[in-house]
């Protein structure tokens, strides 16, 4: 049987996900501390580096300008431990980018090209 929905439910199921992003991060800082470093291994705490994993696949997912779990605050949070060198862009500004180098490169192989002629 489904249990009825419950707006109660769902705002604690949202509490008990960002208690465990918090309980996380504050393990990733212990874990700076204690290390001096945030290069967490399996062999160190299989969760913290499974966590890790996600927070760096939705910073990816930002930098690309796609949607991410992340919010501010958290990326705040992350950048300030200085777990990430964030360049985030949006969508429309990433294809910017990627047409402007493009188009640098194109203009380099023909500058390249005229050099090697010149030799």
């Amino acid at each position: 049987m489904i249990p009825p929905f419950s707006y109660h439910s769902l705002f604690n199921d949202y509490n008990n996900r960002e208690q465990r992003w918090l309980d996380r991060y504050n393990a990733l800082n212990e874990f700076k501390r204690l290390h001096g470093h945030l290069h967490v291994t399996q062999k160190d705490s299989r969760d913290l580096n499974n966590w890790l994993k996600r927070q760096r696949y939705q910073i990816q997912r930002l930098e690309i300008g796609n949607n991410s779990t992340l919010t501010q605050e958290k990326i705040k949070m992350l950048k300030d431990i200085g777990l990430f060198d964030l360049n985030l862009t949006s969508k429309k500004d990433h294809n910017n980018n990627i047409n402007s180098i493009n188009t640098n490169n194109s203009s380099n192989s023909s500058n390249n090209s005229n050099i090697n002629s010149n030799i």
